[in-house]
């Protein structure tokens, strides 16, 4: 199928607005938390593990600034111009990763070049085979997935705790 644009209804453009704010939110946690260790390597006594733990962060988070920053921007384009496209992606592969303890997080692999893999539940892992067909709707510049389905069932992992 070729990809189709469309224009986002008000509940599309509200989920690009949630998922921008939670982004930002976040960063702003994660610098809550660089702010601590920076405050606490000042006034403890700079014990050396310390101070590279809190160093790293620091580097973490500014790299995380820049890209948060960046896909805010992009997503802000998103929202002006309230553009989806609609396509149909083949899965070419399905794999799965092991987390801590006993759990694991499983993706299908797809098609394309503007989303290439994504993460899913296990029953919906069950269920999809290589070379199934999936209906996908996502912002234009983001890439942000508005609604994936698999035969007509919503498999969106919107957590991803299994």
């Amino acid at each position: 199928m070729t990809s189709t644009e469309a224009p986002m209804n008000d509940a599309e453009v509200k989920i690009v607005k949630h998922k921008n704010i939670k982004s930002v939110l976040f960063l702003f946690g994660f610098a809550a938390i660089t702010s601590f260790l920076l405050w606490l390597s000042i006034t403890d006594e700079f014990s050396l593990f310390l101070i590279v733990f809190t160093i790293a962060f620091v580097i973490i988070t500014i790299a995380l600034f820049i890209d948060v920053v960046t896909k805010f921007n992009i997503a802000q384009k998103d929202i002006q111009q309230q553009i989806k496209v609609i396509d149909q992606f083949t899965v070419i592969k399905k794999h799965q990763s092991k987390n801590s303890g006993n759990s694991y997080s499983y993706y299908i692999d797809f098609n394309s070049e503007d989303i290439k893999s994504y993460e899913i539940k296990k029953k919906a892992f069950d269920a999809i085979n290589t070379h199934d067909t999936v209906e996908i709707e996502y912002t234009k510049y983001a890439f942000w997935i508005l609604k994936i389905e698999h035969n007509g069932i919503n498999i969106e992992n919107k957590f991803t705790n299994q």
